[in-house]
């Protein structure tokens, strides 16, 4: 598969065409923060605060998603 490009999976063509949406809004932003200077990423303590705040677990619950 090398070189093709972006895969989308998913469970329904709406949901593939959601993944295909959130990877190019991903791209864009990326992109436009090496035009500045490169990302700056979180921390893994400002990951953990923000992944246990109550508003993201109602978020995450609601989007089907599981912790690792």
């Amino acid at each position: 598969m090398q070189n093709h490009g972006l895969v989308a999976l998913g469970a329904s063509a709406q949901e593939v065409q959601n993944v295909t949406a959130m990877s190019v809004k991903v791209a864009r932003i990326l992109a436009g923060t090496y035009a500045l200077g490169g990302p700056r990423f979180l921390t893994d303590k400002q990951v953990e605060r923000i992944a246990g705040r109550p508003d993201d677990l109602y978020r995450q619950e609601k989007l089907g998603l599981t912790r690792f």
